[in-house]
């Protein structure tokens, strides 16, 4: 297990004019693991992952990484999936992973292709973003987040856009990355997915946690959703 992918986090809050979009959220979030984090439009699921990954500040509360004393965000340590796919449709896909590695200092030009090539993009690398379809510019901004090898990895919906196929690659992709050990966290919507991917759940109602722990604590996954979703 490799501490540094360690996530701790005591009373997150998240203030939005005269509303809580999360408040007191405890986090303690292992290498090797995977969390849902699960609950209806407007829980603070994606507030969540935004105030983990240092993207939004916290109005309370504090997030450490490693071994929670340090509060400092390794951005280098985290691969971040937001709704936006951060890619130029004017590039090609090869010149979009060169460009993020270009960023990060990277200079290992095969890299790049060992990237497309994981994500099954290795025939289209001279194609523009433009041309490709949703779920082939989802496995493209998915091979940017994997780029630098983080080790923490926050997803936000990470199928849209994929078919069945694509979905059972990103489940494989995800597992391993996990026995590696990575720290994965996903917000989804599809709960099939959910159920063949992830161990421990984050439930939140209106910002508020209603279950964080491992699954088979709420009876499973059917036992998880009847609880709190009634179905």
């Amino acid at each position: 297990m490799n501490a540094d992918n360690r996530i701790v986090a005591e009373r997150l809050t998240r203030v939005l004019g005269r509303r809580y979009a999360v408040k007191d959220v405890d986090i303690d979030w292992l290498p090797g693991t995977i969390t849902a984090v699960i609950g209806p439009n407007g829980a603070g699921k994606s507030t969540i992952l935004g105030l983990v990954a240092g993207r939004i500040a916290s109005s309370q509360g504090t997030v450490g990484y490693g071994d929670a004393s340090n509060n400092t965000v390794p951005r280098k340590n985290i691969g971040y999936l937001s709704h936006a796919s951060f890619l130029y449709r004017a590039l090609t896909c090869r010149e979009n992973i060169q460009l993020a590695a270009d960023l990060h200092g990277m200079n290992d030009s095969s890299r790049v292709d060992e990237v497309l090539g994981r994500v099954g993009l290795a025939e289209h690398g001279n194609r523009f973003v433009s041309e490709l379809s949703r779920g082939m510019v989802q496995r493209l901004a998915i091979g940017r987040v994997l780029l630098s090898n983080p080790g923490i990895l926050l997803l936000d919906e990470p199928t849209t856009g994929l078919d069945e196929a694509g979905r059972a690659w990103l489940t494989d992709t995800l597992k391993d990355l996990a026995q590696r050990g990575c720290t994965v966290v996903v917000v989804s919507h599809q709960r099939g997915f959910l159920q063949g991917l992830a161990t421990h759940a984050l439930v939140l109602r209106r910002g508020r946690p209603q279950f964080s722990g491992e699954v088979t604590e709420a009876g499973g996954w059917d036992g998880l959703f009847q609880e709190y979703f009634g179905s």
